[in-house]
This record gives C-alpha cells, structure tokens and sequence, in this order.
C-alpha cells in the first residue's frame, strides 16, 4: 500500500498513514512507549504494553501467529538468546506475539511516519553492523577502564552512527595519567576499524537506573554535540580519533565546527 505525495506535506516523512491503512493494518503494526533512558518497553500495571501517543517516539512491533513465527523469523545463526529477545509476548493479551523491529518511529495527528532511531545491541557504520557488546568486551580488557558503556551517535555529514565509549577509568588513574594512546593501540590492533569507537566520552561514573541498568538514552541524545553536555551539566571530557590520527586526543569547539561545516569528514 503506497501514499503518494508529490507536495511539501510528507516532506521528511518515510510514509504517511490514513484510514485504509489503520482499517487494514493498524491492530497489526503498533508503537510500543519505550523509557527513553532504559530504551526498555513501558508496561501498565496489569503488565500489557502502552501504546505510544501521537507524536511520541514508540518502537514498531508486528503482531505475528504465533504458530508462524518460526516461518516469520528464523532467528539469528548460532545466537538463540539474541533471537528471543526479539519476540514480546502477552503484549495486549495473554499469549498473543509480536516481533520486535527495533525501529523506533513517530507518527504525527496528520498521519506522517517519521524514523527515530534504531533500538538494539548493534549500530551501523561505514555499511557494517558493530556489536556495542563486542567492542564493551574489547575496552573492559584494557587494564586502566573500570567499565564502559559503548553506543553509536550521529554526527554531522555522515551516515549511520559512529561509535562512542562512556569510559570510567579506574580509580588510581587520572585523566592526565590514562594513557589514551595505548588504548587506541589496544582497540585497533583487535577491532575491526569500522568498529573501533571514534570518540570517549570520560566520566567518573556511569549512570544507572533503580533496576541497576546502564541508562544509554541521554548519552545518545548528546552525543558529541558538546553544546548539548554542557547544557546538561555535565563535566565529562570528549576525545577522539581525528582523520589521520593513531591515538585519541581532545576533541575541542573548534573539531565540533568544523564537522558540522563538513571540514572535516569521518
């Protein structure tokens, strides 16, 4: 089923939905509310998904059979954990199934669909996908990091989203003392280069939610902008791995300008 639109209204948009769609297809095709912190689905308290408002980012799912679900999705090769993770179940109903997508989308009161962001243990770069587990595993080996929270960010004038590292050092390491020049040493000589992270983030802690999980989302929301760190109040130093370079240096005002000008390109 295709909307046409040949105007500025769907200008953005990846699809605009009306009526035949919502008659044909809108008990199939839902946005779950997820925690914009946890990237967790939010449920009621009877323990069934809430579906997301108009305007407000939701994570597609598909309600599948669920006596095809094995024809629906065949799994990941070799990972069954990562292949569960997938399905929901009991979403509106006791036993019914749905799959998640792991896009999350927003739809407006005029029916226009506009792509979020991807939710998932995985970001795209440089056409790859890069494993934040994978690349956690690498830096958690290093021995001056106490631990790290790996996710993909957007930056200026690039596709996909580039990896970025919270890191905590541990605590007999200094900022002056961590030796950032190993670290890359350590991660390019075992990481593919598409997955090796392009920028640090150094905090003095990670944060946490009352469930004792990592909170990514405002992390990603900032990403390198560092205008958007300081308006959160954060203290945090940001270094990187500029074009050309084999180690991570600071990255300054003057770096943030210059990719959002397209001086530089990663």
């Amino acid at each position: 089923m295709y909307n046409r639109n040949r105007g500025d209204f769907s200008s953005g948009a990846i699809a605009v939905r009306g009526y035949l769609w919502h008659l044909k297809k809108g008990a199939i095709e839902i946005r779950a509310r997820i925690d914009p912190d946890t990237e967790d689905i939010v449920r009621d308290s009877d323990g069934f998904l809430i579906r997301a408002n108009s305007g407000e980012p939701g994570e597609v799912l598909h309600c599948i059979d669920p006596a095809m679900a094995e024809a629906a999705f065949k799994g990941y090769y070799g990972n069954p954990g990562a292949s569960q993770k997938r399905w929901l179940r009991s979403v509106f109903k006791p036993d019914d199934l749905f799959f998640r997508s792991g896009d999350v989308m927003r739809v407006d009161s005029d029916g226009r669909v506009y792509f979020v962001d991807r939710l998932s243990d995985t970001f795209r770069w440089k056409s790859e996908n890069v494993s934040t587990n994978e690349v956690s595993d690498i830096l958690g080996q290093f021995d001056q990091i106490a631990e790290c929270n790996v996710y993909g960010v957007s930056v200026p004038n690039a596709d996909g989203r580039c990896g970025c590292a919270t890191i905590v050092p541990m605590s007999s390491i200094t900022l002056g003392s961590f030796d950032f020049a190993r670290l890359y040493t350590h991660v390019a000589g075992i990481l593919p280069r598409y997955a090796v992270p392009l920028f640090l983030r150094v905090a003095p802690q990670l944060s946490y939610t009352g469930t004792f999980k990592i909170q990514k989302g405002q992390a990603k929301r900032e990403g390198v902008d560092l205008d958007l760190i300081e308006q959160a109040g954060s203290k945090d130093s940001l270094y990187w791995i500029p074009p050309g370079v084999t180690a991570y240096v600071p990255f300054r005002r003057e770096d943030w300008r210059a990719l959002k000008a397209g001086d530089i390109k990663l």
